[in-house]
């Protein structure tokens, strides 16, 4: 039997491709990858944004902090003042310490209509306006 089994595949050629040939072209292209791999010493540019920080004697000026009391009433530093006065007031104390924004402080309950008006009667004084926590009050 294994005499008849020998005779039906002499007549066939192989099915298998033969990878003997290509050894040694992929061992030249591994050692050609492996010599260039390692030579990316270029130089990237990069462009970073500048960035100027102040100088270690630099001293923040004094915040200039506007409560929103309701009913028309605002506390600028603690003192408290009418609404008609509060634009003239903000513009003289900012200028004063040389700050560049007004911080607008309200509590919690306070009706949303109210800090809004606050806001838009800041924005009068043509200076920056943003919202201080009251963690940040202190």
């Amino acid at each position: 039997m294994a005499q008849r089994l020998a005779g039906r595949f002499e007549g066939r050629p192989m099915a298998a491709v033969n990878l003997t040939p290509l050894v040694p072209v992929l061992l030249v292209v591994l050692a050609v990858l492996a010599a260039t791999g390692g030579a990316t010493e270029t130089v990237l540019p990069l462009q970073l944004p500048s960035c100027t920080m102040p100088p270690p004697h630099y001293v923040e000026p004094p915040r200039t902090v506007v409560s929103v009391l309701g009913n028309g009433r605002y506390a600028i530093d603690g003192q408290v003042v009418a609404s008609d006065a509060v634009p003239a007031r903000v513009k003289a104390l900012v200028a004063a310490r040389g700050a560049s924004m007004v911080y607008v402080r309200a509590s919690e309950d306070m009706p949303y209509a109210q800090v809004r008006a606050a806001i838009a009667l800041l924005k009068e004084t043509r200076i920056r306006v943003t919202f201080l926590p009251d963690w940040m009050a202190a």
